[in-house]
């Protein structure tokens, strides 16, 4: 699912012309934050979680939408030798705006990409 999801797109934005550097970005960002959806959240009502891309003239979003987890997605500190918990703090470090928006339904966690650099 996760290699897929960033098949299309790197594939999508390609074709939009978005530059290689900026795609690779988006590509890292697809795989932290479906990665994450999928270790600790639950499917939304439809049974999946979803995943959402727009561009817009200076901007990409990039969305995953679940059904929810027992915790906010948070960004974490993990100790130096970890192997997880750097998903977070990947995002924050490649985008110019990430979030977290809570709803009864579940959770949508984004980042915000320049689409030119």
């Amino acid at each position: 699912m996760v290699r897929e999801a960033r098949r299309r797109v790197a594939a999508e934005l390609a074709g939009r012309g978005v530059p290689r550097e900026v795609v690779e970005d988006a590509r890292v960002v697809v795989s932290e934050l479906l990665g994450n959806a999928l270790r600790h959240a639950r499917p939304g009502r439809s049974g999946e979680i979803e995943l959402r891309l727009t561009v817009d003239e200076d901007r990409i979003r990039l969305a995953v939408v679940d059904g929810g987890s027992a915790t906010l997605p948070t960004l974490r500190t993990p100790p130096e030798l970890s192997t997880t918990g750097r998903g977070l703090s990947i995002v924050r470090t490649l985008t110019c705006e990430w979030g977290v928006r809570e709803a009864e339904t579940g959770n949508t966690v984004y980042g915000v990409l320049r689409a030119e650099r």
